[in-house]
C-alpha cells in the first residue's frame, strides 16, 4: 500500500498576520538632550511560542528571524509544531512569515548551520537515525527533509511534543567549516568534513550525561539532560578546546592541532574533570540546607587568555533564607582550583545577575540585584503594592578581582503580584545601547507592564533612575540586540508561560525621533 505523503513536510507561506499598535517618542530629562523614538510592534502567530531565534539565515550580515511553536491554538492536528522565518529586508522584518515550516513527529532536536558548504546556514534536525537538513538557497529552505549522515544516536529524549534548538553544529577549528558534535549513551561523537567524501567520525570523546529524577516516587521517572557544549580556550594557547557541561561537572578536552585520533583507541577521558559542588558560606543555615541546582557560566572575566567560571547558587526560595551566591573560579595557566578565588553574596532568590563590561575597560562587571526582606518592606508592600529593589554593581579590577562593595547601585521600586511574589515573571535584566550614544545603557524590568532604561553616562556607570520607561507586557524571555542595524539596541520579547499572550512577540526598535 503507497504511503501517503506527510502534510508535515509542506511549507506554508505568509501563514501569519502583523498587528502594529504603537509608536511613541520619550524625551529624556535632565541627563540627555537626546530624544529617543520606541516603535512597537507585535507579531501573532498560530501556535505558542517556545523561543526566538536572530541570526543571519540568508548570509547579507542582517539577523533574521525564526520563531519556534510548540503548539497551534488552531484545531488543526498537522500543526503542532511549527517555524516561522522572517527574512530580514533593508532594515524591517516583514510583516508576514517568509515561510512556516510544519514539523513530523520525530523532528524534534535541530540547530542550524552550512552543513552544505554554500554558504547558506541550512535546518539540521537530529534524529534518531541520523541528521538530515533542509537545504537553505538564500531566499527559503527546501520543503523535501534529506538524510545529510547516517549516525545511530540513542540520546533523543526530550518531550516529543516539543521543538528545541540543540547546538551540535559548531566551528571548533576556525576554519568556517562546522563539525558536527552528536551525544550517545556514553559517548559524543565528533564528524568533521573532508576534502571530498563529506562527514567523517573523527573522534570519540567519553562523556555521562547528566540524570534527572522526578520528586514523585511512584512512579520514579527520570530525564536525559543534553550536555552543554562551549568552545574555547581553555589553556591560553590560542587554540579553542572543548569543555563539555553536565549539571555541575565540566569535563575538558584540550585540542591538538595536527595530532591525529583513532577510533580503534576507543573513547578518549577527559584531560581535565571538574566537579563544580557549591561551596557553603555564611550564614550559617545554609549548611544545613540542601544543595539546589547550580548554573555554571564561562567567560574570560579578566581577559588574560584564560577562560574562568562563574558559578551560582541560588537560595532556597523561602522569606527566612534568600541570600545565593556567586563563586568566581579563576583559571590560572590551565587549571582552576576547587576552592573559588572569589564568594559574593546576593540579596536575591535566583541569583539574578548580569555579566557585561559596563565601564568600557575590556573586563567583565557583574551586576546583581538586591532584593532584601525586612519589616520595613513588608510595610511598603501593604501600603503600595511594591517592592524596593535594587542593582548592585562590581566592577572587576585590574588584579582580576570584584571589589568587596558594589561601585554603584541603582535603586527602585517594582511591583509585586501576589501569585508571583518572587518577580519570577519580571523580565530579567539587560545591558545595551538603546539611545545610540555609544554608551551601555541598562534594562529593568519594573512592573509586569513596564520596563525602564537607565542610560549610561559618560562620567558615571547609569543614571541613578531611569530616564526612560515604556508600557509593554513584560517576560522573562527576551532578547536584546541591534536588529536592523543602526547601532540602537533593540527588545524582542515573547510570552511562553501566559496563555492569554504566548503566541505573541513583541519587538521594541529604539530609534532616534528624526530617523525613518
Amino acid at each position: 500500500m503507497k504511503r501517503k505523503k506527510s502534510v508535515h513536510h509542506m511549507i506554508r507561506k505568509g501563514s501569519f498576520f502583523f498587528l502594529f499598535l504603537y509608536g511613541f517618542c520619550i524625551i529624556p530629562n535632565g541627563y540627555s538632550d537626546k530624544p529617543v523614538r520606541f516603535d512597537r510592534r507585535v507579531f501573532l502567530l498560530e501556535g505558542d511560542v517556545a523561543d526566538v531565534i536572530l541570526e543571519d539565515l540568508n548570509h547579507d550580515s542582517a539577523p533574521d528571524m525564526l520563531v519556534v511553536q510548540n503548539r497551534s491554538r488552531f484545531p488543526d492536528p498537522h500543526t503542532d509544531r511549527i517555524l516561522s522565518i522572517f527574512f530580514q529586508k533593508e532594515g524591517r522584518l516583514p510583516d508576514q512569515a517568509d515561510q512556516t515550516i510544519l514539523l513530523d513527529n520525530d523532528e524534534i532536536v535541530f540547530d542550524i548551520g552550512d552543513l552544505d558548504g554554500d554558504g547558506f546556514p541550512d535546518l539540521a534536525f537530529l534524529k534518531r537515525d541520523g541528521v538530515y537538513i533542509r537545504e537553505n538557497n538564500g531566499t527559503g529552505f527546501s520543503e523535501k527533509l534529506t538524510l545529510f549522515k547516517s549516525i545511530q544516536s540513542a540520546f533523543i529524549l526530550h518531550d516529543p511534543s516539543r521543538v528545541n534548538r540543540y547546538r551540535f553544529i559548531r566551528d571548533m577549528d576556525g576554519d568556517d567549516v562546522p563539525e558536527m558534535f552528536i551525544p550517545e549513551a556514553n559517548r559524543l561523537s565528533i564528524f568533521s568534513k573532508g576534502p571530498f567524501s563529506g562527514y567523517h567520525e573523527k573522534v570519540q570523546l567519553w562523556m555521562t550525561p547528566e540524570l534527572t529524577l522526578s520528586n514523585d516516587p511512584d512512579p520514579l521517572t527520570f530525564s536525559v539532560q543534553f550536555p552543554v557544549l562551549h568552545i574555547q580556550d581553555f589553556n591560553g594557547d590560542g587554540i579553542k578546546d572543548l569543555l563539555i557541561q553536565s549539571g555541575d561537572r565540566l569535563d575538558v578536552y584540550i585540542q591538538h592541532p595536527g595530532e591525529k585520533t583513532d577510533l580503534r583507541a576507543g573513547l578518549i577521558p577527559p584531560d581535565l574533570r571538574y566537579r563544580m559542588a557549591a561551596r557553603n558560606v555564611n550564614p550559617p543555615v545554609l549548611d544545613q540546607m540542601a544543595d539546589p541546582s547550580v548554573t555554571i557560566e564561562l567567560e574570560d572575566l579578566n581577559k588574560d587568555g584564560y577562560v574562568d567560571i562563574l558559578l551560582t547558587r541560588p537560595s532556597r526560595t523561602n522569606f527566612t533564607t534568600h541570600i545565593s551566591q556567586i563563586q568566581v573560579y579563576v583559571n590560572r595557566y590551565g587549571r582552576f582550583d576547587l576552592i573559588p578565588d572569589q564568594i559574593l553574596p546576593l540579596e536575591n532568590f535566583g541569583g539574578e545577575h548580569v555579566i557585561g563590561d559596563f565601564n568600557h575597560d575590556g573586563l567583565l562587571d557583574l551586576g546583581m540585584l538586591d532584593f532584601r526582606i525586612g519589616f520595613s518592606q513588608a510595610i511598603q508592600f501593604l501600603l503600595t503594592k511594591k517592592a524596593s529593589n535594587g542593582y548592585l554593581f562590581y566592577l572587576m579590577g585590574s588584579d582580576g578581582r570584584y571589589p568587596d562593595t558594589p561601585d554603584k547601585k541603582i535603586s527602585f521600586s517594582r511591583k509585586v503580584n501576589i501569585n508571583d511574589i518572587l518577580g519570577s515573571q519580571i523580565c530579567q535584566s539587560f545591558q545595551g545601547d538603546f539611545n545610540g550614544d555609544g554608551l551601555n545603557d541598562f534594562l529593568i524590568g519594573t512592573d509586569t507592564d513596564e520596563l525602564s532604561i537607565c542610560i549610561g553616562l559618560e562620567n558615571d556607570l547609569f543614571s541613578e533612575k531611569a530616564v526612560y520607561q515604556m508600557e509593554t507586557m513584560v517576560s522573562s524571555d527576551l532578547w536584546v540586540g541591534d536588529v536592523n542595524q543602526d547601532h540602537f539596541s533593540d527588545i524582542l520579547l515573547w510570552y511562553p508561560d501566559d496563555p492569554a499572550l504566548s503566541n505573541q512577540v513583541v519587538l521594541i526598535q529604539c530609534r532616534a525621533v528624526d530617523s525613518q
